[in-house]
C-alpha cells in the first residue's frame, strides 16, 4: 500500500513541481488549492500526511490545520506546514495548532522527503 499525501498549495507551478517530486519518490499525491478544498477532500479520503501552505485563498492554511487537528477523525493525520511565511509568529502558530513540522520555502528536497518518510513511518508504528 503506497502512502497518500494531500498537498495543499495555491501556486500552480509549486504544486506541479512538488507533486512531480513526491510521485517520483513513490508517493500518491492528491491536491487542493485552498484550505476549504482540503477540508472537503479529507472528508472523503484520509491521506497519510498533509503538506499545507499557510497563505491560501478561501480558507487559510492555519485555520484549515486548526480545523483538521480539532476533529477526532483527522487529528492524527500528520501535517507539515510548507510556507514562505518563515517568521517566529508563523512557526509558533503552527506549533500551537499541533502541526508536526514547519518547512520554510524554499526548501531542500531531501529535507522534505526525510520529514515525509519520518512522519508516515511514525504514524504507521502508532497504528494511526
Amino acid at each position: 500500500m503506497s502512502t497518500e499525501i494531500l498537498l495543499v498549495e495555491d501556486n500552480d507551478d509549486v504544486r506541479r513541481l512538488m507533486t512531480l517530486l513526491l510521485e517520483r519518490a513513490g508517493y500518491r499525491v492528491i491536491t487542493a488549492t485552498n484550505g476549504q478544498e482540503a477540508i472537503s477532500l479529507v472528508g472523503v479520503r484520509t491521506p497519510d500526511l498533509i503538506l499545507m501552505d499557510l497563505v491560501l485563498p478561501v480558507l487559510d492554511g492555519a485555520r484549515a490545520c486548526a480545523l483538521l487537528k480539532a476533529r477526532r477523525e483527522t487529528a492524527d493525520i500528520p501535517i507539515i506546514v510548507v510556507s514562505a511565511q518563515n517568521t517566529p509568529t508563523a512557526r509558533a502558530i503552527t506549533e500551537q495548532i499541533g502541526c508536526e513540522h514547519f518547512l520554510a520555502k524554499p526548501f531542500e528536497l531531501d529535507e522534505l522527503l526525510s520529514m515525509v518518510k519520518l512522519l508516515t513511518r511514525r504514524n504507521r508504528a502508532l497504528g494511526a
